[in-house]
């Protein structure tokens, strides 16, 4: 019997097509139909590269007996989640909600005026007692419907759970007076530190990632650590160099201070005609290990107190001396911790300890001429990069308030903006992304990421790849080599951009969605998971044996290919799983090259003819499925990752990749006579509207795009789309829809934290900052900050749920840096000069290419005159509009950048 899917342009539709089950698309017929019966709703929600998705319609949906059921009792829907977002979202809500999880595929029953009663994730077609089998699942709830009280029963639960529902996902309105307190460099810092605290309590330090098993590489995660570590090294610089002093008075004295110069602490001086013994001398040595495991409990005056103790045993020790120093500037005595530094140079304890105390104490004071002299004599006995920097400060005798600088210092480091916090934030990012490209989740034949590792080691993967997965791995390794310029980085990024390019990319320039875990494994004839990617040992030897006399010994170790197959039995997902191999770097190079003696040179040149064999065999194999469908947002994604790996790696090829899937989705995917988007094209337009993220993803791809190409009609697209989205979707109190007005829904969803992708409201309050800073635009950024006020309870009590949405915070909480380009974006001299500017991480800054000629830099104050000095591509650095400096050389930028503590 032919259902209702066969019309439809979702691939996943059209695999339950040809089932015995008589399915309706979302949409007025099935809701019609439900309502005329009086049926339930029976709701399947999936996609179709989804590998339980493919196994409940293999073992369920094929099924006479559940057919059966489902056809005489309940109205069938199917959905495909990419086609829907919208609807997936809010189900995926009330399944997380009433059972503690998510996941696909979803199974939710519905009344007939679609209020969730019940849902589930996969449920095999029969399971042990206790769980019930989807058969017995159907057959229970048809049964339960029929009988007139417990329908009754059934549909009050489900107007309960809908009111609960509502409430949870409806947010407050904004008021705006709460924006100025809310966007302050104090706030950012409260929430930000308090993210990285949730996510260095369950970082694993062994393999990486945040969580145990199954893991998710959460690319968005990646984001934030790039963007914190930036903010985190940024304010610690800027407290180390940016305020610096000139000659000093007593005017300049903290008041404290100077009061502490006038009650001089009275701490005894030992007596220098004593008589030390020995046991003197071990006595005072215990008294000042006494002393430091006291000041390391943060009891400074009994600290002091034990160490003066020392110093009267000991008066011949100068190094005493130099410690009750440094503890008298912790507590403030300042004239104390001079006396006492004096004391100890006199007595020939010359170390750079002393003369570093002596010289902080001597800045307290301003005496800055002294001060520099201590502070050189210290750095030329052991040298210190924040002393140096002071140092400089000091000498160029620019007008400090070092005490307000200190005291800057002091109260970031209480709160816990360090150096080494911003150090392990970029730890945490570095180590797992390198820890994902050694793991099995990446394809180290053919590149590319798959969806996610079932065990903690990322060796054993779930092997369908997501486009959107790609995408954001690709661009998180771009940010990732922007900070530190490692080879296998860009070797990662290289392959997972040659995968799509080659894989998932249609002629025209668009990206597919997804390829599936799936494939007919050609030792059975049967489908099975990760078929196409998982090796035998007999399989792999057999090819590559002829490559080197000891490719058995090098080859194999370091991709862990084993003769009795190396995934655990408790990674297997099916038997036909069994002595097979996944590759992974189990061993390094290195480690192979020092147990065997072979040159690394000649062990990289093996792996890489062994891995070249494998792939030309690999190929012969039937390939997983390929979802063809072209989705908007998705698109948007992968255009950023284009344009961002085009910079950061200097290759235009790239860049060209971007430019025609805009041109694509301008084609296909864009409507000139109503001026908006299309959700997905498949041979066709989908029937279904754009959304929100398919507005802010694809505005982002045009803004990264246009920031590597300075094409102006890119970003009068970018704000025209934006001024669309702003009538489709925007709610005046605050932030955005998910989708347009739909009676069918119970609620119209406004997406506060992230999941496999950003939140939609993150990207697009980041792209209104943009904007606004761009052209000058101050209701952009104000637009922006009422969305992200919308979202402050969510940020406030999870924030690691929406991580991109604390990026988005932090960059309003500061000044914008505008970079503008004076110039031919196309011509080797302006490339040359923004080379620089590419190569490194910078997280608040927006690059706009000027020309006086186009109307839509004509509302911009700050951009007005500029022009190319001398005729040559000029670079003008501007701070929220205003003018810092200009360069027409990469040095010249780069001095700029330094300056203003960015670089």
């Amino acid at each position: 019997m032919p259902n209702h899917l066969g019309d439809s342009k979702s691939p996943h539709l059209l695999q339950h097509a040809e089932t015995p089950i008589d399915w309706y698309p979302w949409g007025p017929e099935a809701f019609t139909r439900a309502k005329q019966t009086g049926k339930p709703i029976y709701l399947s929600i999936g996609y179709s590269t989804c590998h339980w998705s493919s196994v409940m319609r293999q073992e369920s949906f094929s099924s006479r007996e559940v057919s059966t059921v489902l056809n005489a009792q309940f109205i069938n829907i199917k959905v495909d989640r990419e086609e829907r977002p919208d609807v997936d979202r809010l189900f995926m809500s009330f399944i997380q909600a009433t059972i503690g999880h998510g996941g696909w595929p979803m199974n939710i029953f519905l009344t007939p005026d679609l209020k969730p009663i019940f849902g589930a994730t996969y449920v095999p077609l029969n399971a042990p007692p206790p769980q019930p089998g989807f058969l017995a699942l159907v057959q229970d709830f048809a049964k339960r419907w029929a009988s007139p009280a417990e329908q009754r029963s059934l549909k009050q639960q489900a107007d309960d759970l809908a009111s609960k529902l509502k409430q949870s996902l409806v947010h407050a309105p904004v008021d705006p007076k709460e924006i100025e307190g809310f966007f302050t460099t104090s706030m950012a810092d409260r929430i930000i530190l308090k993210c990285l605290d949730d996510f260095e309590a369950t970082f694993d330090g062994r393999f990486g990632g945040f969580e145990h098993k199954p893991k998710f590489p959460t690319p968005v995660v990646f984001t934030f650590l790039a963007h914190a570590h930036c903010r985190l090294l940024e304010r610690v610089r800027l407290s180390a160099r940016s305020l610096t002093v000139a000659q000093g008075d007593e005017d300049e004295v903290d008041p404290e201070i100077l009061q502490s110069t006038k009650n001089v602490l009275e701490l005894p001086m030992g007596d220098p005609k004593k008589e030390v013994t020995e046991q003197d001398m071990e006595d005072a040595q215990q008294l000042r290990m006494d002393a430091q495991q006291l000041l390391s409990d943060g009891k400074l005056d009994d600290a002091l107190a034990t160490i003066t103790k020392a110093i009267i045993t000991n008066p011949t020790s100068g190094m005493l001396y130099a410690i009750r120093a440094d503890m008298c500037l912790r507590q403030g005595h300042i004239m104390t911790c001079i006396r006492d530094c004096n004391e100890a140079i006199g007595m020939k304890a010359t170390s750079a300890r002393v003369y570093r105390v002596r010289g902080k104490a001597k800045m307290k004071l301003c005496k800055w001429e002294e001060a520099v002299l201590d502070l050189a004599q210290a750095n030329q006995i052991d040298y210190d990069d924040d002393i140096y920097c002071t140092i400089k400060d000091l000498q160029a005798n620019k007008v400090p308030q070092a005490i307000a600088r200190r005291k800057q210092k002091e109260q970031q480091s209480q709160i816990g903006i360090t150096e080494a916090k911003a150090t392990h934030c970029l730890h945490m990012l570095m180590y797992t992304l390198h820890c994902i490209s050694q793991g099995g989740i990446c394809d180290h034949l053919g590149g590319g990421f798959s969806r996610y590792s079932v065990d903690e080691f990322w060796h054993v993967p779930h092997f369908e790849k997501m486009l959107y997965d790609q995408a954001q791995l690709a661009y998180a390794f771009s940010l990732a080599y922007q900070v530190d310029k490692r080879k296998p980085f860009e070797n990662c990024i290289r392959e997972t951009l040659g995968y799509v390019q080659r894989e998932m990319t249609h002629p025209d320039g668009g990206f597919f969605s997804a390829q599936d875990a799936d494939s007919i494994d050609p030792a059975t004839g049967r489908i099975a998971e990760g078929a196409f990617y998982t090796w035998t040992f007999e399989e792999v030897k057999q090819m590559v044996s002829g490559v080197h006399p000891k490719v058995l010994d090098l080859f194999m170790p370091s991709f862990g290919i084993k003769p009795g197959g190396n995934v655990p039995p408790d990674a297997q997902q099916h038997s036909d799983m069994q002595k097979k191999n996944v590759l992974f770097l189990e061993r390094t190079t290195e480690g192979i090259s020092a147990d065997t003696g072979v040159p690394i040179e000649t062990i990289t040149e093996i792996a890489y003819k062994c891995k070249a064999l494998m792939f030309e065999q690999r190929e012969k194999r039937p390939k997983p499925a390929l979802d063809d469908k072209v989705i908007t947002c998705w698109n948007g994604l992968m255009i950023s990752a284009f344009a961002k790996a085009g910079q950061a790696l200097q290759d235009d090829s790239y860049i060209v990749m971007a430019r025609k899937a805009l041109t694509f989705v301008r084609q296909k995917l864009y409507s000139e006579q109503k001026q908006e988007l299309c959700r997905s094209w498949r041979n066709g337009l989908a029937p279904v509207d754009a959304y929100h993220s398919d507005y802010a993803y694809f505005i982002q791809g045009l803004l990264d795009t246009y920031t590597s190409v300075g094409n102006v009609a890119m970003l009068r697209w970018a704000e025209n789309l934006q001024t669309k989205a702003e009538e489709l979707f925007a709610d005046p109190t605050g932030a955005y829809y998910d989708s347009r007005p739909d009676p069918h829904l119970l609620v119209r969803n406004k997406e506060d934290h992230d999941g496999a992708e950003p939140s939609a409201n993150s990207i697009a309050i980041c792209n209104l900052w943009r904007m606004g800073h761009m052209l000058q635009k101050p209701k952009y950024l104000q637009r922006g900050k009422m969305a992200l006020i919308a979202m402050k309870k969510q940020m406030m009590s999870t924030p690691r749920s929406c991580s991109q949405l604390i990026t988005a915070l932090d960059i309003y909480s500061q000044a914008g840096l505008e970079i503008v380009v004076v110039g031919d974006p196309a011509s080797p001299e302006t490339k040359a000069l923004l080379a620089p500017l590419h190569a490194i991480l910078l997280m608040r800054k927006v690059i706009t290419f000027y020309s006086p000629t186009e109307p839509i830099f004509k509302e911009a104050p700050y951009l007005q005159g500029l022009t190319a000095q001398d005729g040559s591509p000029t670079v003008y650095v501007f701070e929220d509009w205003e003018r810092k400096g200009s360069a027409k050389t990469a040095a010249e930028l780069e001095a700029i950048l330094v300056s203003l503590h960015v670089a």
